[in-house]
């Protein structure tokens, strides 16, 4: 009895016979979806237009790393210890700045990765469960231009790298179940998956799907496991020494309050039962679930019914085996999200790879491909989106600066605009990737819409004027206002400034601080008398959308972007008059 598991050289021959001259047929197509994404996303990552609040937790906590030495113990921008997530993705930006330095890119470079890799293993995924590279390249690009991964990519938290290590663990399960006698490299993504996962985001979300996993593979009625080739002891002990080791570090330097803290952020302050909201949250996992696909999931529906045994092989318990997998995964992330205290669709991206893949297999249907028509609705319409916004950042910088390096990405952004919709006419594959590529775009004009009136941003504008006035290297400077500018400020200045924020702050700090850096409304509250004041930064909190909504010519639209509504000020003491 052999195994059911596609292997992937045996199908090599009949990729090349079949598909030559095809984009699918290409070797290059297993990294065509994930260059696309790493392209379309690097100017979002490398600057700060966008900042989510919960990327300051980890550049925060790596840059202290860096300072102290310490790597096991993450601390806040005020310096206090912070145990309320794992350390997996704190060393994900250690490691960055340790490479390449800090920066706005180095933070977000390892989340750009791991989605590049979440990309490329969807289309191998695809290629070994259906032995078909045209399926494997819509997957990969569905997967690519799927807006939760996107938004995952330019963001530093633990997102992107929990659905990365849980894509790895599903990868494994799927393996054991479809195999005969499933490798030790099955089992070792099974469970190291799990293991990487927890140590990701902490044990609750990992151990539900490795629950959830071993149960249906226990017990679905098409491809059940035995608990014998289940179990596989040191597979299992590997994946629960990667999960545990930090929290048995903790605990040793820092006592059991230290996992009292990190039990109360993933219990006692997530979890709420009111009804009201917890139907909300099931509608919205449900929504986020379908509503991202949209424009892969009409399509999709319409070929859903039959000719399943075209692309099986004639086995349709392999099928249904597959689809109760993904299905069982779907219900566990939406039941999930059903009593936490707030939701985010960005709770369901662990599930997205697998969904595309279904997607992707039923887009392939021989009797009902994806239609060129189809493509044609969407492309357009996304094609008319993104020329109003290329148009209104044309606009934009005609009112302030007339950057003609600006411009040119503008007008270029609009060529490959023209080239990309021109494209979709030429085949099947030509008509998937040009639908991907166009939606990837969006980031693109949005950033290209928004760049002059979020950069430079307040950490970048403030380092420049501690630089012109020499005050770097004066000692521990004092940080008054929001958490988001300081943690820009810090990353900004680098290694090079020792920064502390505090909410309010007593005499005795201001008077031990040679420097300070106050938001405009925190001055008064401050005594700074004997200290030189001077304005450093100048900036939008949020952007001014109904204002600029109202400019009826562009004089309108100069005269709004120059009154930005939040400055933060420098002051310090002269060479002598120092700090005690």
């Amino acid at each position: 009895m052999r195994s059911n598991f596609v292997p992937f050289g045996s199908i090599m021959p009949v990729f090349a016979e079949n598909y030559k001259g095809n984009i699918s047929g290409s070797r290059f197509a297993p990294y065509l979806a994930a260059l696309l994404f790493v392209l379309a996303l690097t100017p979002l990552a490398a600057n700060f237009v966008s900042f989510h609040p919960d990327e300051r937790h980890y550049t925060n906590g790596a840059i202290f790393m860096m300072q102290s030495g310490d790597a096991i113990s993450p601390r806040t921008g005020e310096g206090e210890l912070r145990f309320k997530k794992p350390i997996l993705t704190y060393w994900a930006v250690l490691g960055s700045y340790r490479l390449f330095g800090v920066s706005a890119l180095s933070s977000r470079l390892p989340f750009l990765a791991a989605g590049a890799a979440i990309i490329w293993l969807t289309y191998r995924m695809a290629l070994l469960l259906f032995a078909s590279r045209k399926v494997a390249l819509t997957a990969s690009m569905i997967m690519a231009s799927n807006p939760l991964l996107m938004m995952a990519g330019v963001r530093a938290n633990p997102d992107m790298l929990l659905a990365l290590w849980l894509m790895v663990s599903a990868s494994g399960f799927l393996g054991i179940m479809l195999s005969v006698k499933p490798s030790f490299l099955r089992y070792l993504a099974a469970y190291g998956g799990i293991g990487l996962a927890v140590a990701t985001k902490g044990p609750f979300p990992a151990l539900v799907f490795a629950t959830v996993s071993m149960g249906y593979l226990r017990f679905n009625p098409w491809r059940r496991v035995s608990w014998r080739q289940l179990f596989h002891l040191p597979a299992m002990f590997l994946g629960l020494a990667v999960g545990g080791v930090w929290f048995g570090a903790v605990y040793l330097l820092h006592g059991p309050e230290a996992l009292v803290s990190f039990l109360g952020d993933h219990v006692g302050n997530r979890i709420g039962f009111q009804w009201i909201e917890m139907l909300g949250h099931f509608g919205g996992a449900v929504a986020s679930l379908s509503l991202l696909f949209i424009p892969w999931l009409v399509p999709a529906m319409r070929a859903r019914s039959g000719l399943r045994q075209e692309v099986w092989g004639g086995s349709g318990d392999r099928s249904s085996a597959v689809e109760g997998f993904v299905l069982a995964w779907a219900i566990a992330i939406i039941l999930m999200s059903v009593p936490v205290s707030d939701f985010y669709s960005r709770y369901v991206l662990p599930v997205t790879p697998l969904i595309a893949l279904l997607l992707a297999e039923a887009l392939n249907r021989k009797k009902e491909r994806l239609p060129a028509d189809w493509a044609r609705k969407f492309i357009p319409l996304i094609a008319l989106l993104l020329t109003l916004l290329l148009l209104a950042a044309l606009a934009m910088r005609m009112a302030l600066d007339s950057d003609p390096f600006a411009m040119g990405l503008i007008a270029l952004a609009l060529l490959m605009l023209l080239s990309i919709a021109a494209t979709e006419r030429k085949g099947f594959d030509a008509s998937i990737t040009a639908l991907a590529a166009i939606i990837l775009m969006i980031p693109l004009a949005l950033f290209l819409l928004v760049q002059p009136i979020a950069l430079p941003d307040q950490g970048s504008q403030i380092t420049a004027k501690l630089d012109q006035l020499g005050l770097i290297g004066r000692g521990r400077v004092l940080f008054l206002g929001e958490a988001k500018p300081a943690a820009k400020l810090r990353i900004a200045a680098g290694l090079r400034l020792d920064l502390r924020e505090l909410d309010q702050p007593t005499p005795e700090d201001v008077a031990r601080s040679p420097v300070l850096i106050l938001r405009e409304d925190k001055m008064a509250g401050v005594d700074l008398s004997g200290m030189e004041v001077v304005q450093a930064s100048a900036s939008w909190s949020e952007l001014p959308l109904s204002a600029l909504g109202k400019a009826r010519k562009l004089d309108d639209l100069r005269e709004i972007l120059k009154q930005p509504d939040q400055r933060h000020f420098i002051a310090w003491r002269r060479e002598g008059d120092g700090a005690p």
